[in-house]
């Protein structure tokens, strides 16, 4: 996948459960992060569990019946610690999964 050339292919990112923000909570943003930015995506809610052994022996239809819905997210990056993952060819997880960062 060239990201470059290829637009076709999603870029997917998990976010923990500790990063959800329910509506009226406050978006915490940890002491020392001074380059927080936001964007909005798409979020697909997982709602049935796919065992990482059968994953790539499952159809396109067992799959699609395992998502329980989508919804309008907002997704919070430290860009520097995506930078500092990106450099070393790390997850961007990190960057993405504290605490708030999914309101």
């Amino acid at each position: 996948f060239n990201r470059k050339t290829d637009n076709k292919a999603p870029m997917l990112f998990l976010k923990p459960t500790t990063s959800y923000a329910f509506p009226g909570t406050p978006i915490r943003i940890p002491r020392g992060r001074n380059e927080v930015h936001f964007e909005v995506e798409l979020g697909v809610v997982i709602g049935g569990e796919i065992d990482a052994t059968q994953s790539e022996s499952l159809s396109e239809e067992e799959i699609m019946n395992r998502i329980a819905g989508y919804c309008v997210a907002v997704d919070m990056t430290d860009r520097e610690l995506q930078t500092a993952a990106k450099k070393k060819g790390a997850p961007w997880s990190v960057a993405k999964g504290f605490d708030t960062f999914l309101p």
